[in-house]
């Protein structure tokens, strides 16, 4: 009897160790795609077994909802089943699609949720996609340099974009922020450079509040039209070179000699934003330094401009010392005689002689005013 009981223990050890020997062995025969390594790593022992469906998705099983994980196939049209084995497919896990460069379209299935971290980024041969209705998560970097982007459709329901979700995406032209939106991460659009509109259905104030990096949006090129404006990009900003005072007085510098009033309206404001004024003179009267440009904005703008909103610009003809439109040796000499205490130059003008901006009056903004005289 103990003989036997000998013997049935053995059996016994010698099947567990071979089962567990089979369950060290490493998993073979299945190709988990590009970036298989980083995979493996972040899918770790005690995360969900990877499965693999017919048409070679690898994918996770979620509390009966599945996730992609990864694809072994190589496509230019990427279309993603709404069930495998008769389950949902509601997520895009981190990094499936990553870096995948040979894919051009892709359709993502209404049954998507969620868009994980790095899901398409590098895929920078996508030039359509279609994006899920029921999407409520864009992660980071979710769609980060995919370069070919032209259009982007967002759903209703969608809750949060992702920082740099779309950052690199330089075909993009326009992009609707949806009103369900509650958080958009910083640098979401960042290098997006040839986005020249985002619509957004709810009031300005509603969207700042959207950024987390609120000068992401002070930063954006694009027209920004909302429900109570559209926020542009100031004119008066890109065009002059302005500098405020301690006291708050704005100095308006890049006026050339000879400049009329209706020559530098055309110049700053090509998208009609503003209404520019200067009292007592016409559109075709010469601007001198000491004119003040009362700037009334029609269009709400980036910089917190608002409709209605009026600001004076001092203007500045940097290096016409003495004010007569012309720049020439007088001009140097006047700076000469500040320098040496000979006579002293009004503030206005001191403004005028700083050529170099650099708020000090000395021998190198003689030299500036040397090197336009000679077209240097």
């Amino acid at each position: 009897m103990v003989t036997n009981l000998k013997k049935c223990a053995a059996v016994g050890l010698a099947v567990t160790l071979q089962l567990g020997a089979i369950y060290a062995l490493p998993i073979t025969g299945i190709n988990y795609g590009a970036g298989s390594a980083f995979l493996m790593e972040a899918y770790a022992a005690d995360s969900p077994e990877i499965l693999t469906s017919q048409d070679g998705f690898n994918y996770q099983l979620i509390d009966g909802e599945v996730y992609i994980v990864s694809y072994n196939n190589e496509t230019n049209f990427l279309n993603i089943p709404e069930t495998i084995d008769s389950k949902y497919v509601v997520g895009i896990k981190e990094g499936a699609f990553k870096d995948k460069t040979q894919i051009k379209y892709v359709n993502l299935p209404d049954s998507i949720k969620t868009i994980e971290k790095d899901a398409f980024s590098g895929c920078s041969s996508i030039e359509k996609l279609t994006m899920s209705e029921s999407a409520e998560e864009i992660g980071d970097s979710a769609f980060a340099a995919c370069t070919s982007l032209t259009e982007v459709s967002l759903p209703d329901g969608l809750k949060t974009i992702g920082a740099s979700a779309f950052s690199g995406c330089s075909a993009i032209t326009s992009i609707e922020i949806p009103n369900s939106v509650t958080k958009i991460g910083s640098g979401a659009f960042d290098s997006c450079s040839a986005l020249n509109e985002v619509i957004y259905n709810g009031t300005s104030s509603e969207l700042t509040a959207l950024f987390e990096n609120s000068a992401d949006l002070d930063n954006m090129t694009a027209k920004i039209s909302t429900s109570d404006a559209t926020l542009a990009e100031d004119p008066i900003d890109k065009n002059l070179i302005l500098l405020e005072d301690e006291d708050g007085t704005i100095y308006g510098y890049g006026i050339d000699i000879g400049t009329n009033l209706s020559q530098l309206i055309k110049k700053i404001d090509t998208d009609n934003i503003v209404e520019i004024s200067v009292l007592d003179k016409d559109a075709d009267s010469v601007l001198m330094t000491g004119d003040i440009l009362n700037v009334k904005y029609k269009v709400a703008t980036q910089g917190n401009h608002k409709v209605g909103d009026i600001i004076s610009i001092n203007v500045v003809i940097a290096g016409d010392v003495n004010n007569d439109q012309k720049i020439n040796v007088k001009d140097i000499s006047a700076i000469q005689s500040h320098i040496l205490g000979i006579s002293s130059l009004s503030d206005d003008l001191v403004k005028v002689a700083d050529v170099n901006r650099d708020s000090v009056i000395n021998v190198k903004d003689m030299q500036g005013i040397q090197k336009m005289v000679l077209g240097i």
